[in-house]
């Protein structure tokens, strides 16, 4: 085997992570390697000094997801990433995870989706997005001039937080044609996502005469979130408002809570709901009396199989798989739909 051959097979990334232990009210260290040739896993235990994962591959997990910062599920715990585990792994990730700020602004509200679809086919990974309403004042702290503070406040605009491969001159490229801005430097992401990513900017959730949606985390993993906004404000439904979250399972738990001992399949539904990156949405629907109704049909039944014979337009019939994999969750009850949307934008800290 000549030398070229050997390091392409026994190439892998090498990451650091940490794992709360709620039991025990311990944060535990594991290393994490990535083998680039079948893209399996490996898991040592840096306490107790062993392996923790025999080497496999592990759905659902892709090398893009791994980067500082972020949350991965693998087998039903979620390890955050804190660091890489070597010098090889730090060089080639930093020419992959440049990050960037994309804003939509209000004249592209209508086009939201789009966007999104657009960012996502370019490659670049989501790690947070929000919708937010700026006042002048809010606007004003961030930018200087009058006439982009007048746009960024004359109504909703969307945040998106991105990386990828030189992320920010991508962006720039590509936001020409759209009505979007972007970061002109590493410093100024930085600046704009503590900016737009902090608690103190409002949700804009109106908790009445509205409901709420969640596009699932397999969803938002196989890139389906920009589809599925774009397709809910093309049938006249207004969102309200928009975050990025991870659940812990307990949350999901609790958010499922009115399923359990009614639904066969509760624990199943749990893992879904935390297993990643979900966007919850809260929207409106102006010329309807019952938007709980009108999402309802909108999303179609809960089997996608069943939704593609008898409602083939609806987005479970569109993007679902199967029962639990079924792409969109939405309420079903109208008195739910208070408690619901207040549960993601009141009550809801990050995880």
């Amino acid at each position: 085997m000549n030398a070229r051959k050997r390091q392409t097979e026994d190439s892998r990334y090498a990451f650091t992570m940490e794992f709360y232990d709620d039991m025990a009210d311990l944060i535990r260290s594991y290393h994490l390697l990535y083998y680039t040739l079948d893209g399996a896993l490996e898991i040592y235990d840096k306490k107790l000094k062993r392996i923790f994962l025999k080497r496999m591959k592990v759905p659902g997990i892709k090398v893009e997801e791994l980067q500082v910062g972020n949350t991965v599920q693998i087998h039903a715990r979620k390890y955050k990433i804190v660091g890489y585990g070597d010098a090889f792994t730090k060089e080639t990730f930093a020419k992959f995870t440049q990050k960037t700020v994309a804003i939509i602004r209000p004249d592209g509200y209508d086009q939201t989706g789009k966007i999104i679809d657009q960012i996502i086919s370019a490659k670049f990974a989501i790690s947070r997005m929000k919708l937010v309403c700026l006042s002048k004042n809010d606007a004003a702290k961030l930018y200087d001039d009058a006439n982009l503070i007048n746009s960024l406040s004359s109504g909703p605009i969307t945040v998106i937080e991105m990386n990828g491969e030189n992320a920010i001159s991508g962006w720039q490229q590509i936001m020409k044609s759209l009505p979007c801005l972007g970061s002109s430097s590493a410093e100024d992401a930085a600046t704009e996502a503590n900016f737009f990513f902090s608690s103190s900017l409002q949700s804009g959730a109106q908790l009445q005469n509205s409901t709420l949606g969640l596009i699932k985390p397999h969803a938002f993993r196989e890139g389906l979130s920009g589809k599925i906004l774009q397709d809910i404000l093309d049938a006249g439904f207004l969102i309200t408002a928009l975050r990025s979250l991870h659940m812990e399972k307990t949350t999901a738990s609790d958010f499922l809570e009115v399923y359990k001992g009614v639904y066969p399949d509760f624990q199943k539904m749990v893992t879904q709901y935390s297993a990643g990156t979900c966007i919850a949405f809260e929207i409106m629907q102006p010329k309807s009396s019952n938007v709980v109704e009108g999402f309802r049909v909108l999303t179609g039944p809960v089997d996608p199989e069943l939704a593609r014979i008898l409602r083939p337009n609806t987005l479970r019939a569109k993007y679902g798989t199967d029962k639990i994999l079924n792409a969109v969750h939405c309420t079903d009850l109208v008195e739910d739909a208070p408690l619901e949307t207040q549960f993601f934008f009141e009550l809801f800290a990050d995880q």
